[in-house]
């Protein structure tokens, strides 16, 4: 009985852990998959008056509205590709100096107006179409309490992807 008193409640620390660390992979999976299924989405869509709507539907109909993570906010933005590395840079003087970056709540309503990067103003001619960014920002609320750690952690997810041309 004594060692049992002893072991229990490092054992019950221990597999409070396992399971909370196996949420926060689901989470951070399904993140990862929920900002690729929005910028493919977005690649398709193009400069469709609705893209980014389009965009935030995709991420909102995936696993990612369950319960272990909260998304906080959807990113849409331009990036520019470096002609000697390939590199790809968030466009943050483009759009009227103002940056790119198009923002909305998770049920896709914009944070900003008027929105600095409007779909009608995205290049998807062939071969030298937009590069699109993604980021989901969300929230992992600790499933143990207070138990692991006391405040949640703050994550986000990212995808990129080139613009589908239009027309050939």
């Amino acid at each position: 009985m004594t060692e049992f008193a002893l072991v229990m409640p490092l054992l019950i620390v221990l597999l409070m852990g396992v399971f909370d660390c196996g949420v926060l992979m689901f989470g951070v999976a399904t993140a990862d998959y929920a900002v690729g299924e929005g910028a493919r989405v977005g690649a398709e869509a193009g400069n469709a008056a609705n893209a980014d709507a389009q965009i935030a539907q995709a991420i909102a109909t995936t696993a990612l509205h369950q319960p272990f993570v909260q998304v906080k906010e959807i990113d849409i933005y331009r990036l520019n590709e470096d002609p000697g590395t390939g590199a790809l840079t968030m466009d943050t003087t483009g759009c009227g100096g103002a940056g790119c970056v198009n923002k909305y709540d998770p049920a896709g309503n914009p944070l900003l107006t008027p929105e600095p990067w409007v779909a009608s103003l995205r290049d998807v001619t062939n071969g030298s179409s937009d590069f699109l960014g993604v980021t989901i920002k969300y929230q992992y609320n600790w499933k143990s309490g207070t138990l692991l750690s006391a405040a949640p952690l703050q994550l986000s997810s990212t995808y990129s992807v080139r613009l589908e041309p239009q027309a050939y």
